[in-house]
């Protein structure tokens, strides 16, 4: 009885509680994943009122048991870019204090990190930019022990050619507030 009583306090609470609205990206991340002709197939996607993401794997891998992975982000945050990469370095460094990162600015604003990870048993090259809604990140990672020079030259390569292009060219940071 005890844990019905529990569960109809959970559900009225959760069905009296508003929802947060999921922001719908004022840019979108393009890149030419088509350059690695392998099979990719979307393995996991989530959307919250903080962020949004996009997992890729190889055909025949999972999310939980991947080789390879590719990642779209779009984090809803007032940071620059810069600062994000700060804190994306430094929450890397307090799980793996032994990563080696690398990072390089691209003269469109973006940076491209490079990182190796014995902890999280993965590399990886990830690319940031700035929207007028947050950043947006793409990135491709492998297990070490799966690293192929040529694939990663791919994907550097990809990488590279990755841009935003607004979706909403005449909207602005204030347009995305909801309705008081």
């Amino acid at each position: 009885m005890k844990s019905l009583v529990t569960l109809g306090c959970a559900l009225a609470l959760a069905v009296s509680l508003p929802a947060q609205p999921v922001p719908t990206p004022d840019s979108t991340l393009v890149f030419p994943r088509h350059k690695d002709a392998r099979t990719w197939e979307v393995a996991f996607t989530n959307s919250t009122p903080e962020f949004r993401v996009t997992e890729w794997v190889l055909k025949g891998d999972t999310i939980k048991h991947w080789k390879e992975l590719v990642d779209h982000h779009v984090f809803f945050t007032p940071l620059t870019v810069e600062e994000f990469v700060v804190r994306w370095k430094a929450m890397l460094a307090g799980v793996d204090p032994k990563a080696e990162m690398s990072q390089k600015a691209n003269p469109d604003g973006s940076i491209t990190v490079s990182y190796n990870s014995a902890v999280g048993d993965e590399m990886g090259v990830c690319r940031y930019f700035k929207s007028t809604d947050g950043v947006y990140s793409v990135a491709y990672r492998a297990r070490p022990g799966q690293k192929s020079e040529p694939i990663l030259q791919t994907w550097r390569a990809i990488l590279a050619e990755a841009r935003l292009d607004p979706r909403f060219p005449d909207r602005g940071v204030e347009a995305r507030k909801p309705p008081q």
